[in-house]
């Protein structure tokens, strides 16, 4: 993973700039003069080109080698699981279509594995609002236990979940702690059940009523699927402590996100990253803190990937580099003037505000506070478009400069993934990545899966 590394930290220029701040570092300045030369040019089908990392002969070697690069690192899973399970309408009450796609997804591929290394009961970490745990129970007759931070979650995964039904929820805050070990112990070891765990060998949705008489159980010989459908921040690395830790958890599926909220002591030191002691020591004792990922290459880890961006039409591409280009713009006037935004309302402006500059700037000065006192809008106004006329040379930047960053968020996404596996090979534990869901529908689609 060192070379992965160095990787990322000979190009953290394209990453360690927020897009609103494009026009005030400028971090194309950093970039090859060979490449910019390509770029000033490049057309839209050459942009879409570079992003699947097709070379054009004319292209400087650099650039040609950063290419191969990325799609060598760009290698995110070992395998992919494409089997879908129908679930019934009822049960898709307040999913939106992500959130089905997810759950027809995974449930099968948690169902093969709770097979195979017999277990008898998932733990469904971070289990929201229980839809996971309820498609378990209800199409395969699987007991689930849920763990979820937030109460009003517990109760309205609660409401979700029929009388009926084996799926029970408690409230616990997960994480690297021996005291959230026992707690998870003893909510496994006596779980409210309505029967034993018995899995049919195909899902019948019309079939959904179960036994409901509870029997309070204790099993010393618990064997436990441990599963998390996008674990949050620091939740994922808790999960996987907890996995390691928990004798009765004999495999795990846990898909985790929000990279950027990993718990910071600093903006290049993270609390649960890296997570081995392969990328560690490496990270910790060849990277100069100048050169190491920060919170921003975590943010771009956990953005969309290059194949929504291949979706979009020409003219959307266009109207999103506008409208970054048009944030840009203020954000480089409030940086010049010492000025700052206080929004009045939720949005800074509509869509329908982008059509010029000036429609722009217009709907935003009527939705924020008074740059300052001394200041007439008229004033604000005409300095605004002075900005903008300084910064629209650079508008061209802006698209490209967008290309650059989707390549990279699958590399830097990679070598999170990467070292999460290597963290738990290091201690013992079998481990594969696995593509579960289409990336265009959800990004975060890669499940690590862990079994001991």
């Amino acid at each position: 993973m060192d070379v992965h590394l160095n990787f990322c930290s000979k190009h953290s220029w394209i990453f360690d700039c927020k897009m609103t701040e494009l026009f005030i570092i400028k971090p194309w300045l950093k970039m090859p003069s060979d490449w910019f030369n390509v770029f000033s040019t490049i057309s839209y089908a050459e942009l879409q080109q570079l992003i699947e990392c097709n070379v054009v002969d004319n292209w400087p070697a650099s650039l040609k080698q950063f290419c191969s690069l990325v799609k060598q690192f760009n290698e995110r899973y070992d395998l992919e699981w494409k089997e879908t399970v129908n679930i019934p309408e009822h049960m898709k009450k307040g999913m939106g279509c992500k959130k089905q796609h997810e759950i027809k997804r995974m449930i099968p591929f948690i169902k093969e594995k709770f097979v195979a290394h017999k277990c008898t009961l998932v733990a469904d970490i971070g289990c929201g609002l229980g839809y996971l745990g309820n498609a378990l129970t209800s199409l395969y007759n699987i007991d689930v236990k849920g763990f979820e931070l937030r109460a009003s979650n517990c109760q309205s995964a609660r409401n979700y979940t029929s009388d009926s039904s084996s799926f029970a929820t408690e409230q616990l805050i997960v994480d690297k702690s021996i005291e959230c070990t026992k707690a998870i112990q003893t909510a496994l070891t006596y779980h409210d059940k309505t029967k034993a765990a018995s899995v049919s060998s195909k899902p019948n949705p019309e079939q959904l009523n179960l036994s409901s008489s509870p029997l309070r159980t204790r099993s010393s010989d618990q064997r436990i699927c441990m599963v998390g459908l996008h674990c949050c921040g620091d939740l994922t690395p808790a999960t996987l402590f907890q996995f390691h830790h928990l004798d009765e958890c004999k495999v795990l599926i846990c898909l985790g996100c929000c990279y950027h909220r990993l718990c910071s002591e600093n903006k290049t030191s993270f609390e649960n990253f890296p997570l081995s002691m392969k990328l560690k020591t490496e990270y910790d004792f060849t990277q100069p803190n100048d050169r190491k990922l920060n919170g921003l290459a975590l943010r771009l880890a956990c953005q969309e990937t290059k194949s929504r961006w291949l979706c979009k039409t020409e003219q959307e591409v266009n109207n999103h580099s506008k409208h970054v280009a048009f944030r840009a713009v203020l954000e480089y006037y409030c940086w010049k003037t010492g000025s700052s935004l206080t929004k009045k309302h939720k949005k800074l402006t509509g869509s329908a505000a982008f059509k010029t500059f000036e429609t722009y700037i217009d709907a935003v000065l009527s939705r924020v506070d008074d740059f300052s006192p001394l200041d007439s809008i008229i004033t604000v106004r005409q300095d605004l478009l002075l900005c903008y006329e300084e910064c629209k040379p650079y508008f061209s930047c802006v698209m490209w400069y967008n290309a650059l960053q989707v390549m990279m968020q699958g590399v830097l996404e990679s070598l999170i993934l990467r070292d999460r596996k290597e963290y738990l090979l290091e201690l013992g534990i079998h481990c594969q990545l696995i593509s579960l869901f289409d990336d265009e529908i959800s990004p975060r689609n890669i499940a690590l899966l862990a079994w001991k």
